[in-house]
């Protein structure tokens, strides 16, 4: 006679909690909350809305992560601006005055320990640094190449600048930030403006850009540029965040038009991802590739945030008791 297997397939297990690391596809049930419970469900990524900020703006730049983040300085139909706004992952907090009003800067870092250099302000290219401490600003020592639309990544004991402009030359250099100082190293390859990326000062990334919203990319190792994966969507003006084998590109301006473009790097290829819900171009973001976020930015001036969910695998119940 054949047994219960045979006939029925594989038995539920009757567990009294789930297990610690269960695999793809495995089922079973939970007693202790009276669920069947079933691994390996695939969600994929997705933008949702989040905290309107207090004004709209423009060329503000992030620090942080999806639920402690940082956005500051920018422009709105006022002029530059110097101020700053912490976010809890709900809502964004009053604002907290930097010191120097300015655009188009780079920022890194997190919410506590956050660093913003160069920018735009009169009557052009800043060599501005400030630092923050999750209470206030304090000025630092300036960045050797005054520019704005300058890229950056890394942390506030270890960063890193690249590229950028001083209208109209275009930039290639390079520079390092050990928590006190900035020092030259060498330059990217392809001087151009409005391209950013990701990543730490021993492994970041540096993407698109202008002239010719660029595809191109290029890996940075602690002392060299080498040629990265190529963007599915060249532009400029675009934000990234992650790490550089784990990285986000998203937003920006293709060929003058506004782009919710989102792309995901693995530390060889671009893959296209779920796109914003506004197209946006030169707004802040900051986060991982799982849990990301960005606010501001335009065509116009915007108080919009959304929050970035990379893909994942999860537990899901099948149904309850």
């Amino acid at each position: 006679m054949a047994g219960y297997n045979t006939i029925r397939g594989l038995r539920v297990k009757y567990l009294s909690a789930d297990p610690a690391n269960p695999e793809d596809g495995q089922v079973w049930y939970n007693a202790g909350t009276g669920n069947l419970r079933v691994d390996g469900i695939a969600l994929a990524a997705s933008w949702a809305s989040g905290g309107n900020l207090a004004g709209v703006i423009r060329g503000n730049r992030n620090a942080g992560t999806q639920t402690a983040a940082l956005t500051a300085f920018g422009h709105n139909p006022g002029g530059n601006q110097q101020t700053s706004y912490e976010y809890n992952g709900t809502a964004w907090g009053s604002n907290i005055s930097a010191n120097t009003g300015r655009a188009y800067l780079s920022g890194f870092g997190i919410q506590t320990a956050a660093v913003y250099a160069g920018g735009y302000g009169s009557p052009d290219a800043r060599n501005n640094t400030e630092t923050y401490n999750g209470s206030s600003w304090t000025n630092g020592n300036v960045i050797g190449t005054a520019r704005w639309y300058v890229g950056g990544a890394g942390t506030s004991t270890a960063g890193l600048i690249y590229l950028g402009t001083d209208s109209p030359g275009v930039k290639s250099e390079t520079e390092e930030y050990d928590g006190t100082s900035w020092s030259e190293v060498n330059n990217n390859p392809t001087a151009r403006r409005f391209g950013n990326g990701f990543g730490t000062q021993t492994a970041a990334l540096a993407a698109g850009g202008l002239p010719n919203s660029a595809t191109t990319s290029q890996e940075y190792d602690g002392t060299n540029w080498s040629s990265g994966g190529t963007l599915n969507t060249g532009r400029g003006y675009i934000q990234g965040f992650g790490i550089q084998t784990a990285g986000v590109i998203v937003g920006g301006n293709a060929s003058g038009t506004p782009s919710a473009s989102t792309e995901l790097y693995d530390g060889t290829s671009f893959t296209t991802s779920t796109s914003m819900t506004n197209a946006q171009n030169d707004g802040g973001g900051n986060g991982t590739n799982t849990a990301g976020l960005y606010c501001g930015g335009g065509p116009s001036h915007t108080n919009k945030t959304e929050e970035f969910t990379g893909a994942v695998t999860v537990t899901k119940n099948i149904s309850t008791s």
